[in-house]
């Protein structure tokens, strides 16, 4: 299989992504259940995630859709919860300060 450009950015983003998660889970040191999860669908997940999202993307720029989602967080953080699909995104996505 040839790998495109597009599928290994993909690939990184996926990854930055997930340590971030990881990352922020050990320093808080916390478990992440009880805290505030907020979903983001999507644009080609199934209908059923998309009507129980707190966000639902629409497969282009898919990263303001992920970032008003951290960005909606509690100040005592959370979590926010990606569903199956492909998110396209051309920009970056940063932790709240």
């Amino acid at each position: 299989m040839k790998r495109t450009f597009a599928m290994e950015r993909q690939s990184t983003l996926l990854l930055v992504f997930s340590f971030f998660l990881i990352d922020g889970a050990a320093v808080a040191g916390e478990e992440l259940s009880g805290t505030s999860t907020l979903v983001v669908a999507a644009g080609d997940s199934s209908d059923v995630a998309k009507a129980e999202a707190d966000y639902v993307c629409d497969g282009s720029n898919d990263q303001a859709e992920i970032q008003k989602a951290i960005d909606a967080l509690p100040a005592g953080g959370g979590t926010v919860q990606l569903t199956e699909g492909t998110f396209n995104c051309a920009g970056s996505i940063l932790p709240r300060h």
